[in-house]
């Protein structure tokens, strides 16, 4: 499998280093001084979406970038006065799909520029702040319609709520499963392995609300030189976790074919 090309990094270097991470601390979040820094952070996943993409087509995951190029990666705000905490490489259903979605939550048509649509759709994301990498999937409170479906999926139906403690099962003890926003710190105790039977993830959804909650499943790593994350490796690993996590997606993304609102 290819490697990310950036610059002179060598294939057992750590793709995102100590400084990148570093410039999502508090005395850099609020600076424009450091957009410099952030804009090679954005370059290194476009490297790496450059690699990743097709292999994820040729996997056959039904996931797809933003269409306008620019909003690929989370970049949209460099250069304004915002509290940068961190960035992503993210992924969604196609253009098409987000259109019939949105027309059914009665959102305006947008812009193709438009940031916010990401919001309101299930996406799988990689996220780099100060203290982490993740690999995630991602429900914000936006994206109320797929979170309903979810939900009245999972609540209403034994077989399908059978189904997907399967598929908690079949992850392990590796991935994180929580509720908090991309405002808070993540909460690293919940794992896929607490939820894996009937009776404690109903106890979990009884606490989501579609609208509010947010949902995420995914591994946070810990270290900054993790093998698994070297240039030579990440694509691979990435790629790894974007398969594992992709069951869960499809379960939870409403489509004419999975409606259960």
């Amino acid at each position: 499998m290819n490697i990310p090309r950036f610059g002179d990094l060598q294939a057992n270097d750590p793709f995102f280093d100590r400084e990148d991470h570093a410039t999502f601390t508090s005395s850099k979040v609020i600076n424009s001084r450091y957009d410099k820094e952030r804009q090679r952070i954005r370059d290194k996943f476009l490297a790496l979406h450059d690699i990743l993409y097709p292999e994820m087509k040729r996997e056959g995951l039904d996931l797809h970038p933003h269409w306008h190029p620019p909003n690929i990666v989370s970049t949209w705000y460099i250069g304004r006065i915002e509290q940068i905490w961190f960035m992503k490489l993210r992924y969604l259903r196609s253009r098409a799909e987000v259109q019939v979605v949105e027309e059914k939550m009665g959102v305006p048509k947008l812009l193709d520029y438009s940031e916010t649509q990401y919001t309101k759709h299930p996406m799988m994301d990689i996220r780099i702040d100060s203290e982490y990498l993740a690999v995630e999937l991602l429900l914000t409170d936006k994206a109320w319609l797929d979170a309903q479906n979810f939900k009245s999926k999972v609540e209403k139906h034994k077989t399908e709520r059978q189904h997907l403690v399967r598929i908690l099962q079949d992850l392990g003890h590796d991935y994180i499963f929580g509720r908090w926003p991309d405002t808070s710190k993540p909460d690293l105790i919940k794992t896929t392995a607490d939820l894996a039977n009937e009776e404690r993830l109903l106890d979990w959804l009884s606490r989501f609300d579609p609208g509010y909650s947010w949902l995420r499943l995914g591994i946070w790593y810990t270290e900054y030189e993790d093998s698994r994350l070297t240039t030579g490796r990440i694509v691979e690993e990435v790629l790894y976790r974007f398969k594992q996590l992709y069951p869960v997606y499809q379960f939870l993304l409403w489509t004419p074919n999975n409606n259960f609102r």
